[in-house]
Order: structure tokens, then sequence, then C-alpha cells
């Protein structure tokens, strides 16, 4: 028999008292089919990985106060949402626990997740009342900048990642083993999903191109901004600190670092824009330990943090996932899980560099310089191009 359980992280003293009472009254009897999936699913993943759960969760919760409002009678949710409500949050619901899952895909990369988590919703006649869900209790840090929960789920939702995800099941077996579960109560089936949702679980398969890929991790498609190239991009540099970017300008090019190439009479870099980049703040820093000590403007409010993985080098963007460190996600066997954070040491290398619209500005105006200074061998020979520079003198302009 199972008992009442609520897995919703709401403040569960806002419910009327009397509205809990009825409703574990209502619903203390377990019908036989929910009773053999269940008895299906522990023979499968074992006693302690998988909880019958029988209450008023977020689908009631939400009809609660559509009632409320309506007709100021919290009994209203029962009798309008159960038994007849049988979508995703019925009644009734197999909670899998999977405390170490390694999703791998067919180049063999892999990754360890944890404390994940399945709600398989059924019907009092033992079906499936919709498609499974997912959440997860425990992130890495190598996950969290990917927003990565699976490969099969969205990515999660920075302001409630205790949403429960619907997966992706592409075209594989489990596909049609849920469709028939859904209009067919069968206890083989139901013990031949808990095995396919099993291994389900351990697949990336990017020939079914999933939501999210395990290459992104560490990285993340959606909360990072890749940069690939030089973009032209000017700041506006404020009066006060030009005279001190020109001087800053000149200093880097008298020491020949700067590598180059001239193309059909311009300039472009001689080496990739995330090499240049770096030497180009590392050469910055020193000059800005000289300029502090000779009271000169410096420019370290454009020094910013980037990732850099696979030689490719991406910007953060700000996120407050990290607020949600502690709060409570779900309860199973009697336990509260909390939005937990397992750090793994391996996400991309953060590194600070100047930032990128900061480099580009000064970039644009060395090549300006270049194409009026040089010639397509690489030799100094001032002359005019479209109009902006003449004679031997050439200035910097910022």
């Amino acid at each position: 028999m199972g008992r009442l359980l609520f897995i919703s992280t709401m403040n569960l003293e806002l419910y009327n008292k009397e509205l809990i009472a009825n409703l574990s009254e209502k619903y203390s009897l377990v019908p036989m089919p929910v009773m053999s999936v269940y008895r299906a699913a522990k023979k499968y993943y074992g006693e302690d990985n998988v909880e019958l759960t029988i209450g008023y969760d977020a689908y009631c919760q939400d009809m609660y106060w559509s009632s409320i409002i309506k007709t100021n009678n919290p009994l209203d949710c029962l009798d309008n949402a159960f038994p007849e409500q049988q979508g995703f949050w019925s009644i009734y619901g197999i909670l899998i626990h999977f405390p170490e899952v390694t999703v791998t895909n067919e180049i063999n990369q892999s990754t360890v997740i944890y404390d994940f988590f399945a709600r398989v919703p059924l019907k009092k006649d033992g079906k499936l009342a919709s498609e499974f869900r997912f959440v997860k209790t425990t992130y890495t840090d190598r996950e969290l900048p990917s927003r990565y929960m699976h490969s099969h789920c969205h990515s999660i939702n920075l302001s409630h990642p205790e949403v429960w995800e619907t997966p992706c099941l592409g075209s594989g077996p489990i596909r049609n083993t849920v469709a028939s579960l859904m209009t067919d109560y069968d206890t083989h089936k139901w013990t031949l999903f808990f095995w396919e949702l099993d291994k389900y679980t351990q697949v990336e398969s990017l020939s079914g191109i999933p939501y999210l890929k395990l290459s992104s991790l560490g990285i993340g498609d959606r909360n990072t901004t890749k940069i690939e190239t030089f973009r032209n991009t000017e700041l506006q540099i404020p009066e006060e600190k030009k005279e001190a970017l020109r001087m800053f300008i000149k200093s880097y090019l008298s020491t020949n670092l700067f590598e180059f190439s001239i193309i059909k009479e311009r300039a472009v870099l001689g080496v990739s824009f995330l090499e240049w980049l770096v030497e180009f703040t590392k050469y910055y820093k020193k000059w800005e330990i000289a300029a502090t000590e000779a009271n000169v403007p410096t420019f370290s409010e454009f020094l910013i943090e980037y990732m850099i993985k696979d030689n490719v080098l991406y910007q953060k963007v700000a996120s407050n996932i990290r607020a949600k460190i502690g709060m409570p996600m779900l309860t199973f066997k009697g336990k509260t899980y909390t939005f937990t954070v397992k750090n793994t040491e391996m996400q991309a290398k953060t590194y600070t560099l100047l930032s990128v619209d900061f480099a580009c500005t000064i970039l644009q105006k060395l090549f300006n310089y270049i194409n009026c200074c040089y010639d397509s061998n690489r030799v100094f020979a001032p002359r005019k191009v479209q109009g902006n520079c003449e004679g031997k003198v050439v200035e910097i302009r910022v």
C-alpha cells in the first residue's frame, strides 16, 4: 500500500489541512494494477531506488488556486482534478532514483550524472498516463555552464531547476513501448519499459540530434557566446584616456610583437585571433604596471573572464543559478533532495583577458596604421590609403 507523498517544493503550510486529510482518506487504497507496476519497477531497480507516489502535487496546486479563487472551496480541487485527471500530475506515479548514471555516445564521449530522477505517471487501471519526465538535483561544475541535465532533455530552467522536463524519445524502441502502455495495461510491457528506460538514460544518440551534446559540457551553447574571429568593433574611448591609449598602442608597436600579413594591400592577423588576444593581454598587463607607476590612466575595466576550450574562446553570461544551491527539489524515501553542485575540476579553463570589443577596437586602429605604412612585402613605406594617411609621419588615431 502506498503512502501519501508530497513532491512539490512549494510551502505546504499554505494548503488547507482538511484538503490533505480528505485526499489521504480518498486515495489510501492503491488499485491492484498500479501496485503491479510498482512491483515490476522495484524488481528491476531495487526497492531502495523506487517509490510509489500518491499525493497532492503540482497539478493539484494549480487546480487548488484556481478553485479557491473561483469558489473559495479548497475541496473543489479534489472534485475537479481527481481521479479523472490522468495527465503527468496524475494521483499515482512511480518515482525512480538513478544515483549515478554514465551517459555515453557513439564516439565514446561520456559523462557521469548524479541524482537523476524519473517520474512515471499512472492511471488507476495501470496504464501510462502520459510521457515520463526527468529532474536532477545534483549538478557538476562542468554541467552548470551548459545547463546540462541530460542529452535527451532541454537545458535546465535557471529560475526553476525543480521543473520536471519531458525528454525527447527520438525514434528508439522506448517510444513504441510508451505508446503501447498508454493504451494497454500489460505487466510484461512494463518490465520491458523499465529495462528500456534504464538503457535510455545511459545513451546520447548523436544521430538522433540530442538537445544538448556532451561536447558542450564545460562551456555550453546556451549561456555562453562563442567568439572565433576578429569582429569590426569600435568602442568609444573616454576623452581623458585617449592619450594613454595612444601611448599604449605606440608602445606595443615598438616591441615588434604584432604579427601580421598583407593580403591584397590590406593588413590581416598573422596568427589566430585567440592566440593574438592572449599574447596581447600579456603585454597589456606588463604595460599596466609601468603605467600605474607613472600615473598614466589604464584600461583595467576592460579585463574580463573568458573560458577557453579546444582553442575556442567563450564569454560567460551571468547567471543566478548558484543562488539556488540548497533549495529543496523533491522528497524521496523520506529524504529531501536539495539543489546541489558537485565540484569536478573538469570544467573549461577560465582566463582574464582584455575584452574582445576593446581588443578589436585597438586591432582596427593597428590595421588602419599598417595599411598606411607598409607595402605588400611588409616593408615600411608610408603611402596614402583612402585619403587617411599622408607623408612619413602617420598619426595613430584614437
